[in-house]
């Protein structure tokens, strides 16, 4: 699933793709592939070590990939690295050393184990990469593994309850599936009254400082106006408000 923002809420973007994301995982123990996937070509065989993993081997190795870690992307991805993309570094055929980067694994759960074939859940932080981890998952249990396949169940705050099928969407059954900003974010809400709105619209932290004194330091929040629609996301720093996102009629 992934949300699509249209209009104004375009501007929510970065901030909705910034939030956890849900997986379901298949694997398969036994190859490794280049591109960690089933897309890419075959590095490593190991049937025999496959064929010895048994589900609670599996279930261990899972444990140990649960909470926060550090995580090398793979050469397959999108990160720039001195400029170059690097899959396209990959593609010429290099290999270059890649920083690890912080990840928080929520959730790893073994689903079906049909062995040697593996189906998982995953809660993760922004910035996991689960063929990565299934990777790292197939080096710890010694016989290697590659993504076989990869659904994203949730993001944020959406999940497959609100997806809307592609095929035979409209403009019309589209607009039916839409969903108000103010609902979008999953935020603390601060109800603005009318004559504050212009303090919104300008900035103007101090004016807007009381409506918000019980609120903690850094808290993501936003504003909205008295028929509940979104106006302003806003961060409440030490010294101030930090304005986001304003939303001008």
């Amino acid at each position: 699933m992934l949300p699509i923002c249209v209009g104004a809420a375009v501007r929510l973007q970065a901030l909705l793709t910034a939030d956890d994301k849900g997986y379901e995982a298949e694997l398969e123990l036994g190859t490794t592939t280049d591109t960690l996937d089933a897309t890419g070509g075959v590095v490593t065989e190991d049937r025999d070590g496959a064929a010895a993993v048994t589900v609670e081997a599996l279930e261990r190795a899972l444990a140990g990939f649960r909470g926060a870690q550090q995580q090398v992307p793979p050469m397959f991805s999108a990160i720039k690295q001195q400029g170059r993309r690097l899959y396209h570094v990959a593609r010429a055929g290099e290999v270059v050393e890649r920083e690890p980067r912080p990840i928080v694994v929520h959730r790893l759960e073994l689903l079906e184990a049909p062995l040697p074939r593996a189906r998982l859940a995953i809660e993760c932080s922004k910035g996991t990469y689960v063929r990565s981890l299934i990777d790292d998952l197939g080096r710890a249990l010694g016989c290697g593994a590659h993504l076989t396949d990869l659904r994203r169940t949730r993001s944020g705050t959406f999940g497959l309850e609100h997806a809307v099928p592609l095929d035979g969407l409209t403009r019309l059954s589209a607009a039916a599936h839409l969903i108000p900003n103010a609902q979008a974010l999953g935020l603390r809400s601060v109800r603005i009254t009318d004559d504050l709105l212009p303090a919104v619209w300008n900035a103007h932290s101090q004016q807007l400082e009381p409506v918000c004194a019980e609120l903690p330091e850094g808290e993501l929040f936003q504003m909205v106006d008295g028929t509940g629609a979104l106006i302003a996301v806003v961060r409440r720093q030490p010294d101030r408000l930090r304005f986001e996102r304003v939303f001008k009629p």
